[in-house]
């Protein structure tokens, strides 16, 4: 992605890269026996920021044209009906004998609760508390697949997602509480299924939005105070970081060099044998070495956080969770290389991607507030500006005749 966006910084690469493979292996229902930490789902949530024209959606779409489109195909084609065929015949199976109905007739009106809950859909990008609650339900009797909410845009989407972000901070550990509706003759209730599913999230775009002094910044406080600063890895590159220009020779060594396409076909293809029926609830257990190893990072990020002010409640949430999420990507890393013991090469390649994670979380929090931007823009102004040239160029500058 670095060369064929001809950008050298790989911040916002990696957290983009780490969210869509543990998408797949969340899709196959991935777990991680973690022993006394429980038996986890796989997922992911992240907040990616990146300048514009950095390459935000050109990376995004070689992801999803070039590397997953394979394992997608075949996910939905074959191994999504071939896994929920059978889910559906053991859940009516269940029900008949609880009811005491023929198996047959549970069976058909199964699936017919189970067509009425609409298509599967690999991600989106809005919603609604009820349409989450709705579609988990469709993957609890389906029992393969999982929830995707991908947000371009973050400045300009935040607010208008709150209440899809809500729900998703209880939906982390993979359960949320079912809502109490109406049941009439035209909208019966579905009937409760126990289960966890799994959610995974990446919001990116450009820091500048995000951090408009205004609305949207006091929302994405409010979010990590809440819990998702313990949640979500980060990823922060900032202008200062691009600045590095290529030369000519460097940048067309980068346009004309095929491997990088050689190399995504071959991913592309290892890519979709994983999403065999096979590997369909993939069970990644921890050995005594490598749990040792989990243990003593937990105790590096404790002694963090107690190096923290007590004030800054952000922060400390942050390091407090971080080992915990760290879990869960080694246990997609173990799934990549189809290994059902976590070695210790995927506990540091993980560990790697929180120290980079927090690392880029407190730069974005280190980032100058809306005045101190202003003062800069201001110093570096070669000509008078008016209020309107500061609205219509800043962000963050308030979008009112009032300063």
């Amino acid at each position: 992605l670095s060369a064929r966006t001809q950008n050298p910084d790989k911040n916002f690469f990696t957290i983009l890269t780490c969210y869509h493979l543990t998408k797949l292996a969340s899709m196959m229902r991935c777990r991680v026996d973690a022993q006394g930490f429980g038996n986890l789902l796989v997922n992911f949530y992240g907040i990616n920021t990146a300048p514009s024209g950095y390459g935000k959606g050109h990376s995004t779409k070689i992801i999803e044209e070039q590397v997953l489109h394979l394992f997608k195909q075949n996910f939905m084609e074959f191994t999504l009906p071939t896994v929920a065929e059978k889910s559906l015949t053991d859940l009516a199976i269940k029900r008949a004998l609880r009811k005491g109905v023929d198996e047959q007739e549970e069976l058909e009106a199964v699936k017919s609760e189970f067509r009425k809950l609409g298509a599967y859909l690999t991600s989106f990008d809005s919603g609604t508390s009820p349409a989450v609650k709705q579609f988990r339900h469709q993957l609890l009797m389906s029992g393969i697949g999982s929830i995707n909410f991908e947000v371009d845009e973050i400045g300009n989407n935040l607010l208008g997602n709150k209440e899809i972000v809500d729900v998703y901070l209880e939906l982390f550990d993979g359960s949320v509480k079912p809502k109490l509706t109406k049941n009439t003759a035209d909208s019966t209730r579905n009937e409760e299924i126990e289960g966890k599913t799994p959610t995974n999230m990446l919001m990116f775009g450009t820091a500048s939005m995000l951090l408009d002094g205004a609305a949207t910044e006091k929302a994405l406080f409010d979010m990590l105070v809440t819990g998702y600063a313990r949640r979500c890895f980060f990823g922060y590159s900032g202008i200062e970081r691009t600045q590095r220009k290529l030369s000519v020779s460097e940048r067309l060594a980068m346009l004309t060099d095929n491997t990088s396409d050689a190399q995504l076909a071959s991913i592309a293809k290892r890519l979709e044998r994983l999403s065999d029926p096979i590997n369909h609830e993939f069970q990644v257990k921890i050995p005594d070495a490598v749990m040792k190893s989990i243990l003593e990072y937990q105790i590096y990020c404790e002694d963090q956080m107690e190096h923290m002010k007590i004030s800054d409640e952000i922060r400390r949430a942050e390091a407090r969770g971080r080992y915990f999420k760290t879990i869960k990507l080694a246990g997609t890393f173990a799934f990549l290389d189809s290994q059902s013991s976590m070695t210790q090469a995927h506990w540091e390649s993980a560990m790697k991607v929180a120290e980079m994670s927090a690392k880029c979380f407190n730069d974005l929090l280190a980032r100058d507030p809306a005045h101190a931007r202003l003062g800069k823009y201001l110093a570096e102004c070669q000509s008078p500006v008016t209020l309107a040239d500061l609205m219509e160029e800043l962000p963050y500058f308030p979008k009112s005749g009032t300063p």
